[in-house]
């Protein structure tokens, strides 16, 4: 004998589309928790209770891939502030660059307080918004603010090809780096001649890339910009391609292949 039941083929119109219905909204569980925890993690500002952040912290206790990533970061658009005996990393980017700013968060969260918060400014009557963190200040810290900081002005430190590693140069080039039509620009806007001269030879010695230095007319002060020569691309590609975020690949894409 047959149990009693509904048999789908007799199913009404209205049974079909609750089932369908619930079965899209299991579907869709996943993509709802990705942007719910995006819009938490960018409501500004709030306290996050994932790590319990140590209270202090040497440099011994800084992972390699880390250290690596401060010393390409520095060289980009890292502002590294002392604040009375210790010191903070402090990480600042464009709306549009939201997901490069929530992936360094993911790397530094474990020394930070809060969450990324997003900021205001207008000019010239038209409002830009930008993303930022700090991280809690540490000791450890410190040694990276003595290492690139002179009389209050960025430098960049004559040790750096021992500093250079293809992970640190990999976020340099994301922070601060773009392809040209046959070889990839950093723009070392702020260092001088000697400081960017300086990198090249880093480069050449440690890597065998072959870089140039361009001079921005377009500036007050004639900037100074590290070119990448289009006979050594492949080589700076293959050095970063590993360490590269989806959201930056257009990077690895000469501007006039960019269309292929």
């Amino acid at each position: 004998m047959r149990s009693p039941g509904i048999r789908l083929h007799k199913l009404a119109l209205f049974g079909w589309a609750v089932v369908i219905t619930a079965v899209l909204l299991l579907l869709s569980l996943p993509v709802l928790a990705g942007n719910t925890s995006s819009i938490l993690l960018l409501s500004s500002p709030i306290t996050l209770s994932f790590y319990k952040q140590p209270k202090s912290i040497s440099l011994d206790d800084i992972p390699q891939d880390l250290k690596d990533i401060i010393i390409g970061l520095a060289l980009g658009d890292l502002y590294i502030r002392k604040r009375n005996t210790n010191t903070c990393l402090c990480f600042k980017q464009s709306m549009i660059n939201e997901a490069y700013i929530l992936h360094l968060y993911t790397l530094f969260q474990e020394y930070c307080k809060m969450s990324p918060r997003i900021n205001d400014k207008v000019l010239n009557g038209k409002t830009f918004q930008s993303l930022s963190f700090d991280t809690l200040t540490y000791p450890a810290f410190n040694y990276y603010h003595d290492l690139f900081y002179k009389n209050k002005k960025k430098i960049v430190p004559l040790n750096i090809q021992d500093l250079l590693t293809p992970r640190g140069i990999a976020y340099w080039a994301m922070d601060d780096g773009g392809a040209d039509r046959s070889g990839f620009c950093f723009y070392t806007n702020s260092f001088s001649q000697q400081e960017v001269q300086l990198l090249a030879e880093a480069f050449k010695n440690k890597f065998d890339i072959n870089c140039s230095i361009h001079t921005r007319n377009d500036t007050v002060n004639k900037a100074k910009i590290l070119y990448v020569k289009a006979n050594s691309w492949g080589n700076l590609k293959n050095l970063i391609n590993p360490y590269v975020i989806p959201h930056f690949g257009y990077k690895l894409k000469l501007r006039g292949s960019r269309k292929l």
